[in-house]
């Protein structure tokens, strides 16, 4: 595999991502979406975002099960106000396993790759991994989360935090 997979704390992944014309340079984006493709079943990940290959953009994949996602400028937002605890980690930020809060179910809306809109509410695991890849998107990686802990932190960027604040997150 020849496409670098970016690791924390590469500058892009804190960047926030820029949208996409969803119907401009349709086979650009399939092209960028076969390639997040392999590089997320290269490494046995369940979802990845266009940044974590250098690519500033708003795009996202995902698969679970018979479940598969290519997903233009999503959006998500709660469906409800159930949250469950999630344990997760990341291709970006290897080693690091970091227990999250998250919406147990989320409204989600996105372009996909042929340019049709989809509106939809997720849950379950399919849920949790289109939180985890749009906050990608906004610049935070799970180096954003206190390990373990019983909130979220709120996208201190960790590059400019001191190592003493470092050494008691």
């Amino acid at each position: 595999m020849n496409t670098p997979l970016l690791k924390f704390p590469n500058p892009m992944l804190l960047q926030r991502a820029l949208p996409c014309d969803p119907k401009d340079g349709q086979q650009v984006h399939i092209d960028v979406f076969k390639l997040m493709w392999d590089v997320m079943l290269h490494h046995k990940g369940l979802g990845l975002a266009a940044p974590q290959i250098g690519i500033p953009k708003r795009m996202i994949v995902g698969r679970h099960q018979k479940w598969n996602l290519w997903a233009i400028n999503p959006e998500v937002e709660p469906a409800g106000k159930d949250m469950v605890w999630s344990e997760e980690g990341c291709l970006s930020v290897p080693g690091r396993r970091v227990r999250v809060r998250r919406y147990k179910r989320v409204h989600f809306t996105y372009w996909d790759q042929n340019g049709k809109w989809h509106d939809v509410t997720l849950g379950s695991i399919p849920s949790l991994i289109v939180q985890h890849e749009t906050d990608h998107l906004d610049g935070i990686t799970l180096a954003n989360f206190k390990p373990y802990g019983e909130r979220l932190c709120v996208k201190p960027n960790p590059l400019t935090t001191s190592s003493s604040e470092a050494a008691s997150a």
